[in-house]
């Protein structure tokens, strides 16, 4: 059996390093979250609630605070150049099943938590989802990108993203997009990062409900 590397249960850029012959930085993406079984479904709340809740997974979603302030400097001699690039890529991938009744609006995020506080850097607003028969599939894909360094602890941030769903009975492929956001924000190097994407129901019932079967979340710097 080939000796694969494990995903870690902590990232830290030591053990990114590592794996760089495996995982070239900035090059080959390295996933630090897996999650593999169902999670919690989330129905009957208004409350905006993580697409990570209650999941089955190895790795973690957490991050060092100063995540997107490295710089990458790629190795000559692995790539016959130096090539510096700013900060950390963030890529979130996740599918599952949904239903609603009526067309409920539905809230779409995706961000970090810095500590305790959670920041949405790209949001779909609240957008009137078309009726689906449940179990209706569902995927999302958000990237979130350090574009520009900046002085101290801040970084430019672009993030965005799209929801796709079927609506009728696995008929109609629908979307609802995360806007394109660019976002100048400051980090505290000694915090702790948490990836999150977030949703939110605009009516409460027991019949608009969406469950994350699968998710990874993969990096690059």
């Amino acid at each position: 059996m080939a000796n694969y590397p494990q995903i870690p249960s902590a990232y830290t850029r030591e053990a990114y390093n590592a794996k760089s012959k495996l995982y070239l930085p900035g090059v080959i993406p390295m996933a630090f979250y897996n999650q593999y079984l169902a999670g919690t479904a989330y129905d009957t709340s208004t409350t905006a609630t993580s697409i990570f809740t209650g999941a089955t997974s190895i790795g973690s979603l957490t991050l060092p605070g100063d995540f997107f302030q490295e710089s990458l400097t790629l190795p000559e001699q692995e790539l016959g150049s130096v090539t510096a690039a700013p900060g950390g890529i963030i890529i979130i991938h996740a599918a599952g099943v949904m239903g609603n009744t009526g067309t409920p609006n539905l809230t779409i995020t995706a961000g970090l938590k810095d500590a305790a506080t959670y920041t949405a850097y790209s949001t779909s607003g609240a957008v009137a989802t078309v009726a689906t028969t449940s179990p209706a599939n569902w995927t999302l894909d958000v990237v979130m990108q350090c574009q520009i360094l900046g002085a101290a602890s801040t970084a430019q941030i672009f993030a965005g993203g799209v929801f796709h769903y079927f609506s009728g009975a696995n008929a109609v492929l629908e979307s609802i997009p995360l806007a394109n956001t660019v976002t100048t924000a400051t980090f505290v190097p000694a915090d702790t990062l948490t990836v999150d994407a977030q949703l939110t129901w605009g009516t409460s019932s027991a019949s608009n409900t969406i469950t994350t079967q699968m998710s990874y979340v993969e990096m690059k710097w």
